[in-house]
This record gives structure tokens, C-alpha cells and sequence, in this order.
């Protein structure tokens, strides 16, 4: 969580950055101070229950930045509430019965001790080796990530001479919040995490990419365009909406 600030006025840059100290509910936290040419504004950021990070305009000052974090000790303690409700992340400590999409279906992985780590079986791949379970999200996103790269693009490609249109260069990439993305030269980038998704959700991003090269908004025109090369898209949406990036692994099947 981060919060912004205008700058009150020009200020001269302060010769060096350093690091401070407020006190939010009677807890002193350490502050992060730096310095960002590009940024428009203070912001400041929550990134531990002990730690602060204050970023500072090139024409802000140290001393009014102190002043913007002190001002927002209530913003920090609600953060820091909303995040210490959040369930732990499944980034850590991967261990048996875990489950992950791949296609729309879910796999479960089956960790057992080997002779120079862990074996994990996960009925998707053959058993692989890792040095300890905190490898396994790696070393199975590294894969997915690879059946992406050679999955994807082609079939870009394929709905692409489909509807008569052409794509310049694809890139997969791992984009934090977003399925994929289309630019004005006609690139389109594509999160690996699609290939989770069932079939029809995959074409349907694909697709939904490919008609940003007529419409490079989302206006009426484009959802048209849309619904004329995916008439089932909203199915699709709502599996998209349903399946956000953390529900794309469970720890336990659910019950039937």
C-alpha cells in the first residue's frame, strides 16, 4: 500500500538522503528515504509492520517529506491492520496437496524426500527435483511459464490470420495485475499465467487483444468487435473476474 502527496511548494534537493524514524501508535517504524527523478509527488509506502519507504520528488526535500509522513501515522496504522487481516501468500513453503491450475484443471503436488532434495510429482510433468520446498512455486511457474512461450504465440498467430489481422511480435511476459496488453505498433504482450485458464478463456484473451489492433480503447465499438469474433466472452469474463492471480492455486480441494 502506498499513499501520494503534492509537493507544497519548490524546494532546493538536499545534498543526501537518509533515514528517519516516526512513531505510529506509540511503535517507532524506520523510514526508507529516497530520491526518484520521475516522481511527481511524495508517496509513501507500507512495506513491513517495521519499515516505511518515503520517496522523495527530485525537487522535494527530506524535511518536507518527514513532514508528509508524519502527517499520515492514521493511514499507516490502517494499513498496517488491512494487511496483518490478509491470509498468508501461498509463495512460500509449497508442500504436499497443493494444488495448481494448468488449462483449467488442477493439479496436485505430491512432495516426497530424495537422496539430493525432494522429488515433486504433479501428474502434469514428469517428477523433477528441487533442493528444498521452498523451490517448488519456481520451478513449476518456471514451467508453466514455458508452456506458455510455446503454446501461446502460435495460437495468437493462428486467431490473428483467422480475422485477417496482423500482429508484429508477441511477448510473454509476467505482469503483475493484468492478462495481457496490445500497443500501438501493434505488440502484444501476454501474461504466462494465461496458460492456467481453460482453453476458451485463453482464446478469449487472445482475442481480446487482437481487436485492440482496431480499437485501442474499450468502447462500444471494441466490445462489438469483441462479442463478433467471441460470442461467449462474457462466460469468460466472469471466469476471469472468478479467478483472480492468487486463486490460481488452492491448498486443498474443495468439497464436493
Amino acid at each position: 500500500m502506498f499513499l501520494s502527496g503534492f509537493l507544497p511548494g519548490f524546494c532546493a534537493p538536499e545534498p543526501r538522503l537518509d533515514a528517519g524514524v516516526i512513531e505510529v501508535q506509540g511503535k517507532k517504524m524506520r523510514l526508507e528515504i529516497r530520491r526518484h527523478p520521475q516522481a511527481r509527488r511524495y508517496l509513501l509506502k507500507v512495506l513491513s509492520p517495521e519499515l516505511l519507504a518515503l520517496t522523495i520528488p527530485r525537487r522535494g526535500s527530506v524535511k518536507e517529506g518527514m513532514r508528509f509522513a508524519q502527517s499520515q501515522t492514521h493511514w499507516i496504522s490502517q494499513t498496517l491492520l488491512r494487511q496483518a487481516a490478509r491470509p498468508t501468500p501461498l509463495s512460500e513453503g509449497w508442500h504436499d496437496g497443493l494444488q495448481f491450475l494448468s488449462a483449467g484443471h488442477f493439479y496436485s503436488i505430491t512432495l516426497a524426500p530424495a537422496p539430493t532434495g525432494f522429488s515433486v510429482t504433479t501428474g502434469l510433468w514428469p517428477s523433477f527435483l528441487v533442493e528444498s520446498p521452498e523451490r517448488i512455486r519456481e520451478e513449476i511457474e518456471k514451467r508453466l511459464c514455458s508452456t506458455a512461450s510455446a503454446q501461446l504465440p502460435p495460437r495468437l498467430h493462428e486467431l490473428a490470420a483467422q480475422h485477417g489481422l496482423t500482429v508484429n511480435s508477441v511477448q510473454i511476459r509476467s505482469q503483475k495485475t493484468r492478462w495481457g496488453s496490445c500497443s500501438q505498433q501493434g505488440t502484444i504482450s501476454l501474461n504466462w499465467r494465461i496458460i492456467q485458464a481453460p482453453t476458451p478463456v485463453q482464446d478469449y484473451i487472445l482475442l481480446h487483444e487482437l481487436m485492440h489492433l482496431q480499437h485501442m480503447d474499450h468502447s462500444r465499438r471494441f466490445w462489438s468487435a469483441v462479442e463478433k469474433v467471441c460470442p461467449t466472452y462474457r462466460q469468460s469474463e466472469q471466469w476471469l473476474k472468478s479467478h483472480r492471480f492468487h486463486q490460481l492455486w488452492r491448498i486443498a480441494p474443495e468439497s464436493s
